[in-house]
């Protein structure tokens, strides 16, 4: 198990981080692979980092945005497995998320799209309340004597 009982260990904590982040970017890849590939001629990393291709606007931008907000599914379920502390659920969505934004940021420039930061925040809630949920499910449970 990855966490103390009550110590802060950032070993235990970055490795955590490293892990969610990259769960979730495999998690993206498969589902991008799965629902945006199809239609799109070359499936490459402008569609991971470039923020431009979020959008309501057309076919591939609704894809694109059902693939992420079904990763926030896969993101809540990986929070269940490596954080597995409900109270720790919204700190590790925030960064997971928080990390993206960097890389979206390094790669195509600061995000300009209302639609890109409206996916974010839908990514945020869902992950950090489903992971909350899921998590305290598990700590629900009874122990076995």
């Amino acid at each position: 198990v990855l966490f103390g009982p009550a110590a802060w260990d950032p070993v235990a904590i970055i490795a955590q981080i490293v892990a969610l982040q990259c769960l979730y970017y495999l998690s993206l890849g498969l589902l991008y692979k799965m629902i945006v590939a199809p239609y799109v001629h070359g499936l490459t990393l402008y569609h991971f980092f470039d923020w431009r291709w979020v959008s309501f606007s057309s076919f591939q931008g609704w894809m694109v945005t059902v693939a992420g907000l079904l990763n926030a599914v896969v993101a809540a379920f990986c929070l269940r497995v490596i954080v597995q502390r409900a109270k720790k659920c919204l700190d590790f969505a925030g960064t997971i998320l928080f990390l993206h934004a960097v890389a979206v940021t390094c790669f195509s420039g600061f995000p300009k799209q209302l639609t890109w930061w409206a996916l974010q925040g839908a990514n945020l809630a869902v992950t950090a309340l489903l992971g909350e949920w899921m998590c305290m499910q598990k700590e629900m449970q009874e122990i076995p004597i």
